[in-house]
């Protein structure tokens, strides 16, 4: 697989102009003879997964400590595939129960979809299984899924062991995450840490090969 470069900025959108533009398979065909491409991607998972900042470490290079709440987040950016120009949407979603009924608009269209936990939290494990695969296959059948493992440098992480230790739980291991990663049929499982920045922009590098290679093989850009 080929690199991806990322574009060094990140264009969020406003939520006024916010609209499905991800093709379809016969679009996207078509958008083979264009010099670009655009495709969308859903990030979802459990609140714990702090989504907005993976999203913004994996497009600024910015490790974000803060957490921001979001209902709906979208951003654009740039990769190169194949020497083809693809402009990624993000679509960073809640994971809070309260907009369960709100979120499924999100997955509209979409051409891939991000599926997090953390590695420091079983029950957002659990909920992959449980919750967000059973939602994505719902509003979304037979898009691609990258699941990836955040928060990866906290698995060693004594104090972290230590309370999870007081729980009588443990940490997720790489094990685990490839099981199930092949149980939900994603293409891919990745690990990753926002913190120290280690990992945060492979599942981007996936997104090429999952839906260039993979869904749409008739698009082999040279």
């Amino acid at each position: 697989m080929e690199p991806t470069s990322l574009s060094a900025s990140m264009q969020k959108t406003p939520h006024s102009a916010r609209t499905p533009t991800a093709p379809h398979q016969e679009s996207l065909k078509a958008a083979a003879e264009s010099p670009g491409v655009s495709l969308k991607c859903v990030v979802t998972g459990d609140s714990c997964c702090d989504k907005y900042q993976f999203v913004r470490a994996a497009t600024n290079g910015i490790s974000s400590p803060e957490y921001v709440p979001t209902v709906y987040e979208n951003y654009n950016i740039d990769m190169d595939w194949r020497g083809k120009r693809v402009r990624l949407g993000i679509w960073d979603t809640t994971g809070q129960e309260d907009y369960d009924r709100l979120r499924p608009l999100s997955y509209l269209q979409a051409d891939v979809v991000f599926v997090l936990f953390s590695i420091i939290d079983r029950t957002s494990f659990d909920n992959v299984r449980l919750k967000w695969i059973p939602e994505i296959h719902h509003f979304a059948p037979g898009v691609h899924k990258i699941l990836v493992g955040v928060k990866k440098g906290l698995r060693g992480d004594a104090q972290v062991l230590e309370e999870l230790g007081s729980r009588k739980m443990s940490p997720v291991m790489p094990h685990e995450g490839f099981d199930l990663a092949k149980a939900i049929k994603a293409f891919s499982y990745i690990e990753c840490d926002a913190d120290s920045m280690e990992n945060v922009s492979k599942p981007f590098d996936e997104v090429g090969a999952t839906v260039f290679d993979d869904v749409y093989g008739v698009l082999k850009f040279v």
